[in-house]
């Protein structure tokens, strides 16, 4: 079995970027997960995880040409992750994201080797907390989405909250430790994260959600059940008139 490779494309293009308030401006990230650099791969998760503090990542899916993007990252190396039913597809490290430019990672997906998606951000200053931001594909502020966040292997209690207008929600102090990050609205496409750890500092996590394709309904197949072949149905015998009172 082929195990997840990447191919990545380092292209830099000059590209409009949200300034940060107290530093250099926020970079852009774009790319492609296709297979045999043909075959696009719709509906995967995509996960872009910073290599250095502070702890932050964005998550998001592939559309159906295989597309992804994030706005608003923080210069800086970051690694790319795609998987498909929470197994790892395919990885591209070291991609250099510098407002106010355009970093482009392609994925060139593999079959799936057995690896779980685990997200692990490098330490941060002070307590865990998460903080994350929600935005729609066009990088706007999202309210109501409802976030979830549970630990996986540690004691600790689940904790939920809505966004706001700002399209935000913060939780914690929380423990350090492994947690699972779900987002949900309705008529927008569930964001699940199955692990992220951290050893300490406000991990900061951008949620991009993709509105649900009503254009594309499921086949019919999914919708119904199989036919099932019926005997004819016989008539029932009638009395004879010599059994009637």
């Amino acid at each position: 079995m082929r195990r997840p490779t990447a191919v990545v494309v380092c292209l830099l293009a000059a590209a409009a970027a949200v300034p940060a308030a107290d530093g250099p401006p926020a970079g852009r990230l774009r790319g492609e997960i296709k297979r045999d650099r043909l075959h696009a791969v719709a509906g995967a998760t995509v996960v872009a995880v910073r290599e250095e503090p502070p702890p932050a990542l964005a998550v998001t899916l592939s559309d159906r040409r295989g597309a992804f993007a994030f706005d608003g990252l923080e210069p800086g190396a970051w690694t790319v992750l795609a998987a498909e039913g929470g197994v790892l597809i395919g990885r591209v490290p070291g991609v250099a994201v510098r407002g106010p430019f355009r970093a482009v990672a392609d994925v060139e997906a593999g079959a799936p080797a057995g690896e779980r998606l685990r997200v692990a951000l490098p330490a941060g200053d002070g307590p865990c907390a998460v903080a994350v931001r929600a935005v729609d594909p066009r990088f706007r502020p999202m309210s109501g989405v409802l976030v979830e966040v549970e630990p996986v292997a540690h004691r600790a209690d689940p904790v939920a909250a809505r966004t706001g207008q700002d399209g935000e929600a913060r939780f914690g102090p929380v423990a350090c430790g492994a947690w699972r990050v779900r987002a949900a609205r309705a008529g927008w496409i569930t964001l699940a994260l199955p692990e992220v750890s951290w050893p300490a500092g406000e991990a900061r996590i951008l949620l991009r959600l993709l509105p649900v394709d009503r254009e594309t309904p499921p086949p019919l197949d999914e919708l119904l059940p199989p036919p099932e072949l019926l005997e004819p149905a016989t008539e029932p015998a009638r009395e004879s008139s010599s059994t009637r009172s």
